[in-house]
This record gives structure tokens, C-alpha cells and sequence, in this order.
């Protein structure tokens, strides 16, 4: 999509700031929040909502579970011996 617009009134579509525009522009951090206006506004912010609500991305269960499994130190680095020297 091509749009002839300035910063300004893409601010104004998206309500944000011009500074936000920018920022975004030059690849800096902005808000998840000013990300979706200035999608919304470009219009593509439909697609983000899909891909967010998309079923296949796993539930806060299931991330615990992974978490649960990961090992938080390595053996080699722990003080204390796991086993007793046979």
C-alpha cells in the first residue's frame, strides 16, 4: 500500500505523536500499543490481530511445562557433587 502522507497525518490517523513516527521510521523502540495504531492506520493491523490470536502459539501452561524442564545450571558448573564417587 501506498499512501501520500506526511508524518503528521499519519500521527494523526494513528494518534500518536510525530516523534513516534519517527522513532518508528528510524528503528527505534516504540510501544507495542503505538505499533498497532500505526498498523491499524497503515492497514495492516488486522493481520497482527490474527497472527496474535492464532491457535498453533502454545498457552501459559504449556510455556510453565518448558520452563519446568530446562535445566538452570549447568552440572559441570555446581559446587556440590549429584552423585557420590563410586
Amino acid at each position: 500500500m501506498a499512501f501520500a502522507w506526511r508524518q503528521a497525518d499519519l500521527a494523526t490517523r494513528a494518534g500518536v505523536s510525530e516523534s513516534t513516527i519517527k522513532a518508528a521510521e528510524k528503528g527505534s523502540p516504540v510501544s507495542s500499543e503505538n505499533l498497532l495504531r500505526l498498523l491499524l492506520a497503515l492497514g495492516h493491523g488486522s493481520d497482527v490481530i490474527k497472527m496474535l490470536d492464532a491457535p498453533h502459539y502454545p498457552d501459559l501452561d504449556a510455556q510453565a511445562r518448558f520452563f519446568e524442564m530446562k535445566p538452570t545450571a549447568s552440572p559441570a558448573l555446581a559446587k556440590k557433587r549429584v552423585r557420590p564417587k563410586a
